[in-house]
């Protein structure tokens, strides 16, 4: 069910929401929690971006937590809403939470829902679906590290190809690996490039002097950074085996490592084992990043998987070199300071670190690469342009073909609750249908079938929807 600190949360964005009370779109994006992650970092640059008062975005996210950009999402004039984490287990309980959510009246209406979180795709996307809405499915990481747990999230996932309108991956790759090859050579999918502000990244030596010594480090020290969760993804044991050899050719160099997560406090320990604590420093989540990234030397980017990481483009923006994994998408080597290695050998990192740091280049050297960046189509204003562009798209397709259908339930909620009991007993199927099949879960073929012409209108078969 809906959290009932939404009414908060409205109330909080009252003034700004008054000035947006009538945009031209409203998309309802759909993600887990707004923390400081790459998705959540690219819509949040996108938001920033897009005038909030033509198109504006609205979140659903899947944590009663309060999220790293919740309170500006607020202050942008945008609304968050809030149901269940997804399970797996807990798939019909899910399902009734995201249909309640969708019936309400307590929020506008969307024009398009855009979603992030992949695992529970199929079922928000159906159900913005049968309310009226236009889907998008996008796709921001390729596989996991683990085939098993890829495989059984694949198989979770793939059927979002069912409810979908429209398929966005941040690479060809992420595109392929979540929605299959059939779709990402098809005309509904697209890449959309993670954009960033690449003039705020651009390197800078005045911030670069003052953030190095409020870290304790001096201008001759070697500086390594990274940013990122402290995940499996992230591969954080590695990066520190990394820069314990890397401390045997500099004794001077200090990590900087840049985020939180459920495996800090393991990296911590392997710190401590390692004999390196002393040089690691463990900054937590910060809003300096452009910042640090000019104090960096070198940037470390080992993970185990990626889709197209947004912490790599913004360190790439600010000139560093960069030491990334092979298991990182060609489309995210832009600049002539890339170096690729496979996860085998923390010594031959430790080597091209420690090269990459003599081969840092001037200060103009660091400011131009983020020139690199902008040609190579990564700015925030040409992803934000494009993305404009295939909402307009998706909207003015249903309206070339007919008027909006607008599904709703029935207005006498004894029909409803006693409707809902039954789908509870059967499991989610039509109760006044003897046949359980996928054509009669609910909602049932047969009513997707009459919705789905532009002259019908009436009620389903157990008298649950009704369409206008």
């Amino acid at each position: 069910m809906l959290d009932s600190s939404n009414q908060a949360m409205e109330s909080k964005a009252s003034p700004e929401k008054e000035a947006i009370s009538q945009p031209r779109m409203r998309v309802l994006h759909v993600i887990g929690k707004m923390d400081r992650a790459g998705a959540e970092t690219m819509i949040m640059n996108l938001m920033r971006t897009i005038d909030q008062s033509e198109v504006a975005f609205d979140f659903l996210v899947h944590t009663t937590e309060k999220g790293d950009f919740d309170e500006e999402i607020e202050a942008l004039g945008g609304t968050i809403y809030r149901v269940p984490t997804f399970t797996g287990l807990n798939r019909h309980s899910y399902r009734r939470a995201v249909e309640e959510f969708f019936d309400s009246p307590n929020h506008p209406r969307y024009d398009i829902v855009h979603g992030h979180i992949g695992s529970c795709a199929p079922i928000y996307l159906e159900v913005a679906r049968n309310h009226g809405a236009k889907t998008i499915a996008h796709s921001h990481n390729i596989d996991s590290a683990s085939p098993l747990s890829a495989a059984a999230y694949r198989l979770l996932t793939r059927s979002v190809v069912k409810h979908a309108d429209y398929f966005i991956g941040c690479s060809y790759e992420a595109g392929v690996d979540r929605f299959g090859q059939d779709i990402a050579d098809s005309d509904r999918f697209e890449v959309l490039l993670n954009g960033i502000s690449c003039e705020t990244y651009r390197f800078d030596e005045e911030e670069r002097e003052q953030t190095r010594a409020e870290l304790g480090v001096s201008a001759n020290e070697l500086l390594v950074g990274h940013v990122g969760r402290f995940n499996e993804q992230k591969n954080h044991d590695f990066l520190l085996d990394i820069f314990a050899a890397v401390k045997a050719l500099r004794p001077d160099a200090k990590l900087a490592l840049v985020g939180r997560g459920e495996l800090e406090g393991k990296a911590r320990s392997r710190a401590e084992a390692l004999g390196i604590s002393d040089s690691v420093l463990f900054l937590g989540i910060r809003d300096d990043i452009p910042q640090l990234l000019s104090a960096f030397d070198v940037f470390a980017f080992p993970s185990r998987y990626e889709g197209q990481p947004v912490a790599l483009l913004e360190a790439q923006a600010a000139g560093l070199p960069c030491v990334i994994a092979d298991t990182i998408p060609p489309v995210s080597h832009i600049t002539d300071a890339v170096s690729v290695l496979p996860l085998t050998d923390s010594a031959a990192w430790a080597y091209s670190i420690v090269s990459a740091a003599d081969k840092i280049g001037t200060q103009s050297d660091r400011k131009k690469r983020a020139d690199a960046i902008i040609e190579a189509g990564y700015d925030i204003d040409a992803s934000s342009a494009r993305l404009l562009a295939r909402y307009d798209s998706l909207l003015n397709a249903v309206k070339e073909r007919s008027p909006r259908m607008s599904v709703k339930l029935n207005p006498d909620k004894e029909i409803v609750a006693l409707v809902r009991e039954g789908l509870k007993r059967t499991g989610g199927y039509c109760p006044c249908k003897i046949v359980q099949s996928e054509d009669t879960k609910c909602m049932c073929t047969e009513f997707k079938e009459q919705i789905a012409d532009p002259e019908f209108h009436g009620f389903c078969h157990c008298m649950l929807y009704y369409k206008e």
